[in-house]
């Protein structure tokens, strides 16, 4: 099987691409002796080839326009094939690689495993439950985060420290606080939400839309009832941070709420 999917992967990637250049085209000959040379002489595989393509999103070659546009043209070709098993590897070509999702040292997640070890919890140290990981047939995690509105696999991991530290990456951010005029760094889990909000939990005055919640990775934050508490945080998908602080009300362990934020 793996020989017919390297086959049909070949001829996507090069023997059937028709790549030809005329003489005076020195720029387009570069290119292809490139990436030719990159395909079989790189690589031991067209598959593996393939594969770290799809990871860097088919620009291998800086600015080289005709490669990217082969690579991409290959996988497009290879996604609608009709073989199972090359629908299959396409699919692997989409998996983080091990080692992919960097190590926080400040926020190691908390795995809670089923009896069979196939499906698990990822949660913070305090035990807000991050997302759910699910190992699949061959060995994979897939990974489902827990996130208002959205529900569904986002990402499948080679491995299962990936796919832990893939919540943690995307669903926390290590911030920069001022606590009483100090300096602090502490990990904030999700965005910092409002009276108004869905899944507000403290017990405050819903008519007070100047107090938030923050959430904290886990219960050793130092931050205490009377404490002026300032940082920014970045929302997801927007390219700016926005301030909050104020004067810290309630504490609950990983919950801070402050009274006077602004955003």
């Amino acid at each position: 099987m793996s020989e017919r999917v390297e086959a049909e992967v070949t001829h996507a990637m090069f023997q059937g691409r028709h790549i030809h250049w005329s003489t005076e085209d020195t720029e387009k000959r570069d290119s292809v002796c490139w990436y030719k040379n990159w395909l079989y002489e790189v690589h031991s595989t067209r598959r593996s080839a393939l594969r770290e393509a799809k990871q860097q999103d088919f620009a291998v070659k800086k600015d080289d326009e005709l490669v990217t546009e082969t690579l991409r043209a290959a996988f497009d070709e290879l996604s609608q094939s009709s073989d199972p098993a090359v629908q299959y590897f396409v699919g692997t070509c989409s998996y983080l690689p091990r080692g992919s999702q960097p190590r926080c040292r400040d926020a190691t997640p908390v795995l809670e495993l089923n009896e069979n070890e196939n499906q698990g919890t990822v949660e913070t140290p305090a035990g807000t439950c991050l997302g759910l990981i699910t190992r699949y047939a061959d060995g994979a995690w897939g990974i489902t985060p827990v996130e208002p509105g959205q529900g569904g696999v986002k990402a499948i991991a080679e491995a299962q420290a990936d796919a832990k530290y893939f919540l943690v990456n995307r669903l926390t951010s290590q911030v920069a606080f001022r606590v009483n005029g100090e300096c602090k760094e502490l990990r904030l889990v999700g965005e910092p939400k409002s009276p108004l909000d869905a899944e507000w939990t403290s017990n405050v005055d819903l008519s007070d839309e100047t107090t938030k919640e923050i959430e904290l990775w886990d219960c050793n934050h130092g931050i205490e009832p009377g404490d002026e508490v300032s940082f920014e945080y970045q929302p997801k998908g927007m390219e700016f941070s926005l301030p909050c602080g104020g004067t810290v009300t309630t504490v609950v362990n990983q919950l801070v709420t402050i009274k006077g934020a602004h955003t």
